[in-house]
């Protein structure tokens, strides 16, 4: 199969026809022949971008995502798509095309609503550019750190995590890499998406702000307060409204959508300490995190409750108060070592 230049610019009719089953066995090939292209992931990223920097409605953000998904759902690979003569076959199965009615339906609402959603600019000749020089930025634990990357975004980096970012951004992408958890408020630049990658996670935005927690080696929670993201891991997009936050559970790669409390999320960035409901080795190894310390127990019983409070800006000495006449226990804070003892 022939490589379709990366300017291609396909035409929504074309793709109309294409889902309708009406198109031409060239045409039909050539859609295929698009799809399985070097170029068609970007272009369906500007596609995704367009979206999200026009606000469009949830079913138009579905024809994006769902064209992409065509990809997998097509019954033929490379070399099946080299047999012009399966394309009328393929055309004329009623069944095949039944699992692409929906798909179809989306597709023409969103051409009617919004050309641009399915329209690709044709991009100029790549010039030689300079190689950008890798920045990355660390805190410790007990150290928090605000980071301006080059295109004027903010940066509020957690304790005991890291920002990998060029010294500037090229190829029409700002993308960064984190680990631990980071807040961002992202400059808005629709023709240059903005890009988070950690782990088995990616977010894109256009100008939007959000929180990424990477803390727990079991999960990734990415936490939307402003404007639009798409959240992608391995085949599987959420895109997020505010106020929802994608959740990707590593052990077992599910992939969920659910609502927050913003507070709770990302309270940290303004120095409130939140527990809602929390084993107490979480409690703990958050105030490591938080204040830096690192903490010895003496006499700890078998069964401990769980704890919930809310600390704003609070030294370490009142929220072991608090904490400890709930838990019952006493403390004596050395330095950077902390021992609880409990109470019989």
């Amino acid at each position: 199969m022939g490589i379709i230049p990366k300017d291609i610019c396909m035409d929504p009719e074309k793709l109309n026809r294409f889902f309708n089953g009406k198109s031409k066995p060239s045409e039909a090939r050539e859609i295929i022949e698009w799809i399985y292209s070097e170029g068609f992931e970007e272009e369906y990223s500007e596609m995704l971008q367009t979206a999200i920097s026009s606000r469009q409605s949830p079913v138009e953000w579905s024809a994006v995502e769902e064209l992409r998904k065509l990809k997998d759902k097509i019954p033929f690979g490379e070399a099946a798509a080299k047999e012009t003569r399966l394309f009328p076959e393929y055309q004329t199965r009623k069944n095949s095309w039944a699992v692409f009615a929906r798909i179809a339906a989306i597709i023409a609402l969103a051409a009617v609503s919004t050309f641009a959603l399915f329209t690709i600019k044709p991009r100029p000749e790549p010039t030689v550019e300079k190689q950008a020089a890798m920045i990355v930025k660390s805190t410790s634990k007990g150290q928090k750190s605000t980071i301006f990357l080059p295109d004027g975004s903010r940066v509020g980096l957690n304790s005991n995590s890291s920002i990998a970012y060029p010294e500037f951004f090229t190829g029409g992408r700002r993308t960064v890499e984190m680990t631990g958890e980071a807040f961002f408020e992202v400059k808005s630049d629709t023709a240059n998406p903005f890009i988070v990658k950690t782990g088995a996670v990616t977010a894109t935005a256009v100008g939007t702000a959000f929180n990424v927690n990477a803390m727990d080696e079991e999960s990734v929670i990415v936490s939307l307060i402003d404007g639009r993201l798409a959240v992608k891991s391995g085949d599987d997009d959420l895109l997020l409204d505010p106020g929802q936050q994608a959740v990707y559970q590593t052990q077992t790669s599910d992939f969920i959508k659910r609502k927050f409390d913003p507070e709770a999320a990302t309270g940290w960035k303004d120095g409130i300490l939140i527990f809602v409901n929390e084993k107490f080795d979480d409690v703990i190894e958050k105030l490591e995190l938080w204040y830096g310390v690192e903490f010895h127990i003496v006499n700890r019983p078998a069964k401990l409750k769980h704890y919930t409070g809310k600390f704003i800006n609070e030294s370490l000495d009142n929220v072991l108060e608090g904490i400890g006449f709930t838990n019952n226990f006493s403390y004596v804070i050395n330095g950077k070592n902390v021992t609880i003892r409990f109470l019989n």
